[in-house]
This record gives C-alpha cells, sequence and structure tokens, in this order.
C-alpha cells in the first residue's frame, strides 16, 4: 500500500514539474480552498447559566464582586444568564444605593448586563420578586430557562453559593433546617437548600453539558452518584472552597479563546482553580455515569473487608487507614495537628486504596479482593477525567463521607447515615458503606 500512495506522489510531482503553469494554479487552488474552508469553520457558542444563592449568611456582597468579574469581558460568544437572591438588609450600609435584596435575572455579553424576566418562575423586570433559592422548582425552572432559549449553545451551569456534600449543617446547630446539598437560602425565619437528592432529579433528563459547584466540598462520591443518569461532566472540589469563588472573568476568556470543546473547557476550569488558590484547595471534573462500576468493585471489597471485624488488630488497622490523615478532607476544618481528630472527615478513596496496599493488611486479602483494589483504581481513573494538582501523591478526585470525627470514632451516627429520609444518597442504599452496613460495623458495634 505505502508502494502505491508513493507511486501516485512520484506522478504528480512529475507531472507538476513538467508543466509549471499548472503548478502555479494548483498552489493558487490549494490556497483558495483553504481560505475557503477556513472560512466557514466556525465554534459553537457557550452559555453559562449561574445560579447564585446569596441569600445565606455572608455571601451577599461576595455575589456582586464575581457579577463584574463577568462584566469584565468584553466578548458575546460566551453570554451568561445569572439568577441571583441577596439578602443585604441586615447588612446594608444605608449611603451604599448598590444595595438591595430581593431576586433578579440579568444577561451579560460583551460587558453589558441586562435585566430579564424569567415567565416560568414568576419573575418579572423591576417587580422585585423574591424566589426561594432553596427549592427544586427554583432550580428546575432555571435550567428549562436556559435549555429552552439556548439550545443551540453548549451549556455550563454553575451552582454558586454554600455547600457541604453529604455533611448535614443541622448536626452542627448552625443552621437548623439545612440538609446535605447546596444554594442555602434564609427566606425569612426558614432556611432552606437544594439536596443532592435534588441535584440527580433536575439534571437526568437535561441538556447541560457542564455541572458546576462554585461552593464547598461537592466532589463527594455520594453526590456524583445522584448524578449517575446524567452525561453531564461534573466539577467540584474535595475540599472548603474560597468565599471569592472562581475567577469568572478568566474562566470566561479561556473559553472564549479555547476550541470551545466541553473536555477543553471542563479541564480549563479545574486548572484556572488551581493556578488562582494553590494545591491546597483541590478541584476535579468528573464524569457520574461511570460510577457505577466503582460502586459495584468497592461493596464488594467491603464484603471482603468483613473478615477483619472479628479480629481486634485488623480492625483496628483498617479504622487508622480510613483515618490516615493525608487522606482526610476539608482540611481547612479537620484541625488535623490535633490527635483528637476532631471535625467532619470525608476520605480520598484513591488514597485510601493506597494507604491499604501499602499495609500489611493489604497481605490478608484474596488474591481476588487485591484485584478489586487495582480495579477500583481503574475505574477511579475513569470516572476522574481532570484533577488538581494531579500526580500520585494528590488528591484522588473524589471523596467518601465518613462522618464527625471526634477522638478517632464516629459520633452522631444517626444524624448522618441514615438510609431513610429524603436527603439521604442513593448511594448508601445501594452499597454497604455506611447506613446499617460497614461504618457501624468498623466503628460503633
Amino acid at each position: 500500500m505505502m508502494q502505491e500512495v508513493d507511486f501516485v506522489r512520484d506522478d504528480i510531482l512529475d507531472f507538476l514539474g513538467r508543466n509549471l503553469k499548472y503548478t502555479s494554479l494548483f498552489f493558487s487552488l490549494l490556497v483558495f480552498l483553504s481560505c475557503q474552508v477556513q472560512g466557514r469553520q466556525t465554534v459553537d457558542p457557550w452559555v453559562i447559566g449561574l445560579y447564585m444563592s446569596a441569600d445565606f449568611h455572608d455571601l451577599h456582597r461576595v455575589v456582586m464582586e464575581d457579577i463584574r468579574e463577568i462584566e469584565d469581558v468584553k466578548s458575546d460568544d460566551v453570554v451568561t444568564i445569572v439568577l441571583v437572591d441577596r439578602y443585604a438588609t441586615a447588612y446594608s450600609d444605608p449611603s451604599d444605593t448598590s444595595d438591595w435584596s430581593d431576586t433578579r435575572a440579568y444577561r451579560i455579553s460583551n460587558g453589558i448586563r441586562t435585566e430579564i424576566a424569567i415567565p416560568r418562575l414568576g419573575l418579572t423586570v423591576n417587580a422585585r420578586e423574591e424566589l426561594d433559592m432553596g427549592q427544586e422548582e427554583t432550580l428546575k425552572g432555571f435550567t428549562s430557562y436556559i435549555e429552552d432559549n439556548y439550545s443551540d449553545h453548549k451549556k455550563l451551569m454553575v451552582l454558586w453559593g454554600h455547600g457541604d456534600g453529604y455533611k448535614s449543617l443541622s448536626s452542627d446547630g448552625y443552621a437548623p433546617n439545612v440538609f446535605r446539598g447546596i444554594a442555602y437560602d434564609s427566606a425569612g425565619d426558614i432556611q432552606t437548600n437544594l439536596t443532592i437528592t435534588e441535584l440527580g432529579k433536575v439534571f437526568s433528563s437535561s441538556s447541560i453539558d457542564i455541572i458546576a459547584l462554585d461552593a464547598c466540598i461537592g466532589a463527594n462520591i455520594e453526590v456524583i452518584y445522584e448524578l449517575k443518569n446524567t452525561p453531564s461532566i461534573f466539577i467540584a472540589s474535595q475540599e472548603n472552597v474560597r468565599i471569592t469563588g472562581w475567577d469568572y472573568s478568566t474562566v470566561i476568556e479561556s473559553i472564549v479563546q479555547s476550541d470551545r470543546e466541553i473536555l477543553t473547557v471542563a479541564r480549563f476550569i479545574v486548572r484556572i482553580y488551581n493556578d488562582t488558590y494553590g494545591d491546597f484547595f483541590p478541584y476535579s471534573a468528573v464524569l457520574p455515569s461511570r460510577i457505577g462500576s466503582f460502586a459495584t468493585d468497592w461493596d464488594n471489597l467491603l464484603a471482603g473487608f468483613d473478615d477483619f471485624l472479628g479480629d481486634e488488630i485488623l480492625k483496628e488497622e483498617l479504622r487508622s487507614l480510613l483515618l490516615n490523615r493525608s487522606n482526610l478532607f476539608p482540611k481547612t476544618t479537620l484541625w488535623i495537628e490535633d490527635d483528637a481528630g476532631e471535625g467532619d472527615a470525608h476520605v480520598d478513596v484513591y488514597n485510601f486504596l493506597q494507604v491499604l496496599r501499602a499495609s500489611f493488611l493489604f497481605n490478608e486479602l484474596s488474591s481476588e479482593e487485591q484485584l478489586l483494589v487495582e480495579n477500583l483504581e481503574n475505574a477511579i481513573s475513569r470516572v476522574v477525567i481532570a484533577k488538581e494538582p494531579d500526580g500520585p501523591s494528590h488528591p484522588g478526585g473524589m471523596s467518601l463521607y465518613l462522618g464527625k470525627l471526634s477522638n478517632a470514632a464516629i459520633s452522631e451516627y444517626d444524624n448522618y447515615y441514615k438510609k431513610t429520609g429524603s436527603t439521604a444518597s442513593s448511594f448508601i442504599s445501594d452499597t454497604r458503606w455506611s447506613g446499617d452496613g460497614f461504618l457501624k460495623e468498623l466503628f460503633i458495634d
């Protein structure tokens, strides 16, 4: 075959060499066709949906800083639709006329912000309605608006605000009605939020290409598992994040200057956050649709650990591996310099598998169970498609919730691991990880 190609090449070169006038015409035609093709090349436009719940605690001012960052980008290749809810009354400076306290929607493009109406949400221009951002229907209505009005765009949906993954703020007495989720809203005297199960419901049938959390502790397997029926890429952090959030100017400018491919944009977002805040705040992009095989192998490995639970030495080693400080997040609130290990902990699963390999416990596993460890490492690599910081000594990109640590044990068990209730992750009911399963046997029984 290569000889045939060489023969054709030689014939063409011989013809062009003997017919110079055709050579000039040939190359002119190539240039013309190249220009025509380049002229027809287009890249897909993007729309960013920014769901900003600043009606809670300390977010009412920083939300406007992020909106101004979007306005700094002078390009119409990326359109940003913002739904923002603020509560400024209790914090207002009377001399600051820019303070306001209600829910508004904006379209931002080429540096220009325009207030818009979203009829499905009952939101009109200048009417100053108040929406509850902690309601599933509010997120669903906003998502539908993006999909209906920007069907020819690639879509990034960012949920902005406070978040806690699978942790429940209620157990701390901090927010009595807030459970496992994001978009906390102080609507009057009632505090609400979107639960992780509601995220799964909203996005399971959506056409959003990338779902991202500009919020704390979202890269939990319990959260990722709720999104397993969506083809979207999911971006979140294993750690508490800075209140100043994303660098939106850089994110949008990077989209504008890129090839606009979905994976490219996801990797840019992960990299930009790391470049902004450093390695202490890990971000990752995952494909929730691939989490099923991980869950199956993880459950099988837990079954293999059952033999350890009857031997106090093996049981204690397993506890110590899970509670290894290098595996635990969020490091910003764990106070890990204290041997008591106070705080709520999430274990990085990939790092746990690495310390398991280095432990004598690994040799106590059967050959089939050792193979499960390798399968799990490979499964994590398939789920996590981008992470920063990257490398074998850094976080693996997703964590499992352990609970509130106190003297190397888990307390307030019922608040965290009940299988029942609307806030429980289906990962809990589909595996032995918690509920009345593995963690209860390891730490409590």
